[in-house]
């Protein structure tokens, strides 16, 4: 990745033209991104023009004519406009990215961007370049809770353009720019048929409206962007296109169904009748099989056009929206019906890397809705929602998700540059902390606190753990350690930080309502906790790059740290006194407890109490499967995964969820909202989840930076018996396929790829080193995977499987009736463990056949019979 933080002053140092640079730091054999940046050599930087004062206020086309002399092949246009900017030249739409020149501080840098013209040039004929200027993020509406009317112009008001055609091979007078802002005298503006454009609101076209010529551009005066990056990062780019089901709701409403949750635009085929408007709504759900976008919040999210009569294909050029469903109004269902919609699906993530299949659905299912969150909140921005009122780049939602998001597809660009901004909001406006969201509008955002803020530790080092790049590491070290730093400072040499903000366990299943925001497990342990994590992680950074001196330091911090949080927070004993699923999860997570035993054994009992309730919010869902497989607690991890009431993945997929919620009962039973404060039907933190998936579950882990070293280690269970999936890592392609027969006995194969060493640790513990190439073992027969049950599987599997339960409901009537009745907290026991309440009257025979019944219930399905 190559990232000029002021091509201003270093553009002159590098070769003109196109060039396409591959990285690697290190002499491994790596596959690295193909990063392609665009350099230059001209005089100079071409002006900032606007329109003049007297052109009326709204979105606006600058444009130019100029005439091309000889050959046009490799002419380069390099241009930036802002709020956002769309080119054409000679009617033709110039480049493949969408809503250009992106989000960012705009104080602190504007990003230019370099498109091959030549083809679209006509030699010796008249030229003319078109620069269509709307709001964007620059000057739109943008942030939390801003009105319409005095939330925008967060950097600035005016439309500005600067741009430069130019010609880089050759002699130097060719090098002289053909096109340029610099001759603002060329330049000219005029308006367009887009009357209003918002992020957040949509976009407004009338094609009935005159258009208004002949303005002049000036040179934009006052303050203005100085600093100039000419790579683009992770553009935003069309990822595919979806066809509308048409369907007609018990209200009348006209409805566009795209089949799934999305983030992108419609684009709009036929004629609309003069005259008459068009309204499209954008929203994420039905409510009882109506349309609803309730909990957009002030988003209005409409696309509003009024037609002229005339055939086109009409795509908004500087919004998006996120939705699955589209209202339509204004016309006729029969004129309705003679249009074409489709939807485009924009993100900046690259393709997808992985390949993830079994016997059964859901698991896939939950990997695909991942994927959709993912391209919906990769905007230029790691977004938290693309839908309502804010998508805005919060910190831990970036963190949590990016070990998914490694698996899902590469993403060095993408991070790199919200690492950048990171690293920009901590030095210009916080003083070495960091913010809860980046952008974070010139310092509006708060503070983030613990697990917010420390995205700028964690994201860091997880892609140095995924990819493996020491010079990205020690590039993103200042930021590391400014932050950490910034929390030593606070702690004071005191051993602990109190009192400090945090959101906490955010929407924990353990606030004090359903709908509390707070979880319960206390701030001061989780601000304590990411302080340690932190401190660990620096130490580990600092080692990497052979910084020894901040290797003593952190360490010794850590260390302090380390104590006073196992007084305050642990028994002598080691017994963990915070009582939470979150508590226990971060302490094992984090490997900070007296004894991994006791607190194992103290997250399996508040499991047991909580009948296997997930209660885990933002900070302790994305590690409590990857903790439970790693103590030995299969059964449990298998039995949160694929619950099937609320709170738990699959309820949401049962809901009909095509992308994860922002909350655990976002949908009631009854598909309803839960409420349309904070709603989002797109979310993708709790997508974290399937990073167990493939770790944990497909067993594919790396073991050192990059993946020179792996390990595979799956985890199969009863509810699972054959797996295949693959890979595309930075060291090529990892192939694994595990099976579970009818004798119980489990297979793996697969492939590790050249140069790369695994690891590869079967169920029953045996190990095999230095895997390389293709591989196939086999383990003796594990009996509980194909028979799970017996007398000691708790009652809450065994009402669970239709099998068993008609069991227990003939065997043991009265103990059935009562645990599925009015005492389901005795769901946490074992059929064994009934014996001991007298009041069910439960024989040792009676147990005994139950038991032997229970034994002889077999999970393996009629799918893997044939």
């Amino acid at each position: 990745m190559v990232f000029f933080r002021s091509c201003t002053q270093n553009r002159h140092k590098l070769p003109s033209g196109r060039q396409n640079w591959k990285v690697t730091p290190e002499s491994r054999a790596r596959k690295e991104p193909n990063t392609m940046c665009e350099t230059r050599q001209t005089t100079e930087t071409p002006l900032w023009i606007t329109p003049e004062e007297r052109c009326p206020r709204g979105p606006v086309a600058l444009y130019t004519t100029f005439r091309a002399e000889g050959v046009c092949a490799g002419a380069m246009l390099e241009i930036t406009g802002l709020g956002m900017f769309r080119a054409y030249l000679n009617g033709v739409r110039v480049g493949e990215d969408y809503l250009t020149p992106g989000c960012n501080d705009y104080d602190a840098y504007v990003r230019v961007f370099t498109y091959p013209v030549g083809a679209l040039l006509r030699a010796g004929e008249d030229n003319l370049l078109t620069v269509w200027l709307g709001d964007g993020w620059y000057r739109g509406r943008y942030g939390i809770d801003k009105a319409e009317a005095s939330g925008g112009c967060v950097w600035g008001d005016r439309y500005l353009l600067s741009a430069q055609l130019y010609f880089p091979d050759g002699s130097d007078s060719a090098r002289v720019p053909v096109v340029t802002t610099t001759d603002v005298t060329h330049w000219r503006a005029r308006t367009t048929p887009l009357i209003s454009t918002s992020v957040y609101d949509g976009e407004v076209w009338d094609f009935t409206r005159p258009c208004r010529d002949g303005y002049a551009c000036v040179p934009a005066g006052g303050t203005l962007p100085e600093t100039r990056v000419y790579a683009p990062g992770a553009p935003v780019r069309l990822h595919g296109i979806r066809e509308a089901v048409r369907l007609r709701t018990p209200a009348g409403e006209t409805v566009l169904d795209f089949g799934e949750n999305l983030a992108g635009i419609l684009r709009v085929t036929g004629a609309l009748p003069h005259g008459k408007t068009l309204v499209m709504e954008h929203g994420e759900l039905l409510q009882d099989g109506c349309f609803c976008r309730d909990n957009l919040r002030t988003a209005r999210a409409a696309l509003t056009v009024t037609g002229d009569g005339a055939e086109r294909v009409l795509e908004p050029l500087f919004t998006y929206f996120g939705f699955r469903y589209v209202r339509l109004s204004g016309l006729s269902p029969q004129e309705n019906d003679r249009l074409r919609f489709q939807a485009l699906i924009l993100s900046s993530a690259g393709e997808c890397t992985l390949s993830f299949s079994c016997d059964r659905p859901e698991p896939g299912a939950l990997i695909a809705a991942a994927r959709r969150g993912q391209l919906a909140n990769f905007m230029d921005i790691p977004t938290d929602c693309p839908q309502r009122d804010e998508r805005l780049g919060w910190g831990a939602d970036a963190w949590i998700f990016a070990g998914t998001a490694c698996y899902l597809s590469d993403c060095r660009a993408f991070y790199e540059k919200y690492l950048n901004d990171l690293r920009i909001e901590q030095v210009r406006y916080y003083a070495g902390d960091l913010p809860m969201y980046t952008p974070s509008l010139k310092g509006e955002a708060g503070a983030g606190g613990a697990g917010w803020a420390d995205v700028g530790v964690l994201l860091p080092w997880t892609l140095y753990e995924r990819y493996g790049s020491r010079e990205a590491l020690e590039r993103h070290y200042p930021l590391m350690k400014t932050y950490t730093d910034c929390l030593l400072a606070r702690e004071a040499g005191r051993g602990l930080i109190r009192g400090a903000f945090t959101f906490g366990d955010w929407l924990a299943g353990d606030g004090m309502t359903p709908q509390s925001r707070d979880g319960g497990t206390e701030h001061d342990y989780i601000t304590n906790l990411f302080l340690w994590r932190d401190l660990s992680v620096c130490s580990s950074a600092a080692a990497a790059l052979g910084n020894s001196a901040d290797v003593c330091r952190y360490e010794a911090a850590a260390d302090r740290v380390r104590r006073a949080f196992l007084d305050e927070y642990f028994t002598p004993g080691g017994r963990l006194c915070v009582d939470t699923q979150t508590a226990h999860v971060l302490s094992l997570a984090f490997r900070l407890y007296r004894t991994r035993e006791a607190v194992s054994d103290g997250l399996a009992r508040r499991l047991a109490r909580d009948l296997w309730v997930m209660k885990t919010g933002f900070l302790g869902t994305p590690f409590l499967l990857p903790v439970l497989f790693d103590c030995g607690m299969d059964d449990a991890a298998y039995r949160i995964l694929f619950r099937r009431t609320p709170p738990g993945w699959l309820y949401e997929l049962d809901m009909g969820a095509t992308t994860f919620w922002e909350r655990w009962n976002s949908l009631l039973p009854d598909g309803h909202l839960s409420g349309t404060g904070m709603n989002s039907l797109n979310h993708y933190a709790y997508g974290s989840v399937c990073e167990a998936l493939v770790s944990r579950i497909a067993g594919l882990l790396p073991e050192s930076p990059g993946w020179d070293m792996a390990r595979i280690q799956p985890h199969p269970g009863a509810a699972l018996h054959r797996l295949d999936m693959a890979f595309e890592s930075p060291r090529g392609r990892f192939e694994i396929g595990w099976r579970v027969g009818r004798d119980a006995a489990f297979t793996v194969s697969g492939r590790v790829p050249e140069g790369v060493r695994a690891r590869v640790i079967l169920p029953d513990g045996t190990a095999y080193q230095d895997i390389s190439g293709d591989f196939r073992f086999r383990c003796a027969p594990l009996p509980a995977l194909v028979h799970p049950f017996g007398p000691d599987t708790p009652l809450a599997d065994i009402v669970e499987n239709p099998e068993a339960a008609a069991l227990m409901r003939r065997l043991l009537p009265r103990a059935y009736a009562i645990v599925t009745g009015d005492e389901p907290d005795l769901l946490a026991l074992t059929p064994r463990a009934l014996t001991s309440l007298a009041f069910l009257g439960i024989s040792e025979s009676q147990l005994t056949a139950f038991g032997d019944g229970l034994k002889r219930i077999s999970t393996f399905r009629e799918e893997e019979k044939a």
